[in-house]
């Protein structure tokens, strides 16, 4: 049987279209600043008490279930991480989609908000990918004998052996992930994962590539109090193993953006380079504080981008890519990008068709789609030219989708 797991696209724009984007500026808000929350989800409120020091956030656990439409956009009256939890936020429950949490009240952080990816396993560990936190994405797996290594997944992902993921800037490495995204979070992007280290020969055990920090929005109609931590930081690569010196590359920091008519608190945000790694450094991310009225006295790492409140979402016009179908099986609208369960099931070994769905891209512009799997070399190729109109036009590629899980990536780029 094949399978094939596909995460949330993202269209990474041409070089000059991000510079335009940059230049024409963003319309703020009226004031007061609304959030957009529709109240749906209720109270999120979570305390030592109810949810121990330790709680993976699930919206499947609550009662009644949150986010039933898995877009991962809540909708919640208040917020209130109570001192002493840690909320864990992480792509293996929640999917490679940005996190968007909106509130029409008051939003409390004193616990930590936990968002970072997992260091790559170590030479004589499980060869397995490592986790990203939700909206990141996951490194590679370390070479070892009989087993090949495996690029870092995500749009800045390590593409060399051991070499780390990119994202404000380039990785480290040989071959380093390349750098993506704006200062704006139009659209939200998490880290992107480090390749595994490169060595796979008998009695060698490379380490893997560390997964990327997460994305995470948090809006309130109110205000925004953090005396606590939020941490977008990438994961270090794993250590070699024995006979071997190819440790894996570090992913690279995620992103966080908070928007209120009041932020204030003295707590601590990171999406900081991942320091202290024994292979190659990812790239750090981007933090952005959006308020009216800014009381916050403690610390962001790199130093956050201080403006008035914009748009939560990228204008109806912003460009983007979606998979709608493999082999003539529809792709799910919220995708996770992670096993188990797959996104999509797949039972052919012969070539299929994929077909492309893009959005205010421009007319006869190609796809590129890579097809990074679980066993076997990643796959590049170039969707036919985008027919249609320019609010929704199609493409179709072609590829032989090989035996097992195997994760998709479409990226468009053109000059305007």
């Amino acid at each position: 049987m094949f399978q094939t797991r596909t995460p949330r696209i993202t269209c990474v724009l041409g070089l000059l279209m991000l510079v335009g984007m940059a230049g024409s500026g963003l319309p703020a808000h009226a004031q007061p600043f609304d959030s957009g929350s529709d109240e749906s989800d209720g109270a999120l409120n979570i305390t030592v008490a109810q949810h121990g020091s330790s709680f993976v956030f699930d919206p499947a656990v609550f009662v009644p279930p949150l986010d039933t439409d898995g877009d991962n956009i809540y909708h919640f009256t208040t917020i209130s991480v109570e001192a002493g939890v840690t909320v864990r936020l992480a792509a293996n429950v929640l999917g490679s989609r940005p996190v968007h949490w909106l509130a029409s009240g008051a939003v409390q952080i004193d616990g930590v908000l936990d968002l970072s990816g997992e260091a790559g396993h170590h030479g004589t560990a499980l060869h397995a990918r490592s986790t990203a936190g939700a909206g990141g994405h996951g490194g590679g797996i370390g070479g070892a004998a009989g087993i090949g290594w495996r690029p870092g997944d995500g749009p800045g992902g390590g593409p060399g052996g051991g070499s780390a993921a990119g994202h404000v800037v380039v990785g480290d490495g040989s071959s380093p992930g390349t750098a993506y995204g704006t200062d704006f979070l139009l659209p939200l992007l998490g880290g992107s994962g480090g390749a595994g280290g490169s060595s796979g020969q008998p009695s060698e055990e490379s380490g893997g590539g560390g997964a990327g920090g997460g994305a995470l929005l948090i809006a309130s109609s109110t205000s925004i109090t953090i005396e606590g931590t939020m941490d977008m930081r990438g994961g270090c690569g794993g250590a070699h193993g024995a006979g071997s010196s190819s440790p894996g590359g570090a992913g690279s920091s995620g992103a966080l953006r908070l928007m209120a008519n009041t932020i204030g608190g003295a707590g601590v945000l990171t999406a900081a380079k991942v320091t202290g790694c024994i292979g190659n450094a990812g790239s750090r991310g981007r933090i952005r504080m959006e308020a009216s009225q800014f009381n916050f006295t403690g610390t962001g790492v790199p130093a956050p981008t201080v403006v008035t409140p914009g748009s939560v979402f990228p204008p109806a016009a912003t460009p983007s890519l979606r998979l709608v179908s493999v082999a003539g099986i529809p792709v799910p609208a919220n995708a996770t990008g992670f096993f188990p369960p797959a996104d999509l099931t797949i039972d052919e070994a012969a070539q299929v068709t994929v077909v492309i769905e893009a959005s205010n891209v421009p007319l006869f512009t190609t796809v590129q789609l890579t097809l990074t799997p679980e066993t076997g070399s990643r796959q590049i190729v170039t969707s036919t030219p985008l027919n249609g109109m320019l609010d929704l036009s199609t493409a179709t590629a072609q590829i032989t989708i090989p035996h097992g899980f195997s994760t998709f990536f479409l990226e468009a780029a053109w000059t305007p």
